[in-house]
């Protein structure tokens, strides 16, 4: 079910979509294909050199260990829940929750930006 009050959560600028959509949403991305093409063992290393946000780095790693999805996806919501971001910021983390939990799914990287990028609205999805 859709949560229409996190709409207002979540309100940010066109230039700060764009900002989300040419960093994580890309970063995300990349990680899916290297996902892809040569394992999950790979982003090990990708996390470690990217400068990525936190809750991206940590759920990675979490990735990379093995974590059940269940778990992960607790502690990934946990983690956005107590920031206690709105705008911009909550998008983001809400972005990064559900791309780390698609890599570790093994969604195709097309599927997984496609559905990050509904996030930000139609005119992002390319």
């Amino acid at each position: 079910m859709l949560n229409f009050e996190l709409r207002s959560l979540t309100e940010c600028a066109p230039h700060e979509k764009q900002s989300i959509m040419d960093g994580v949403v890309k970063e995300i991305f990349e990680m899916a294909v290297i996902a892809k093409e040569q394992g999950i063992p790979a982003l090990d290393e990708c996390a470690r050199k990217c400068k990525a946000p936190f809750l991206l780095q940590m759920g990675i790693f979490m990735v990379v260990d093995g974590t059940d999805p269940s778990i992960l996806a607790n502690v990934l919501s946990n983690l956005v829940v107590s920031s206690n971001k709105t705008g911009a910021e909550l998008l983001m983390q809400m972005i990064i929750r559900e791309g780390v939990l698609a890599i570790q799914a093994g969604h195709d990287p097309r599927l997984i930006k496609m559905m990050l990028e509904a996030y930000l609205g139609e005119e992002y999805i390319k």
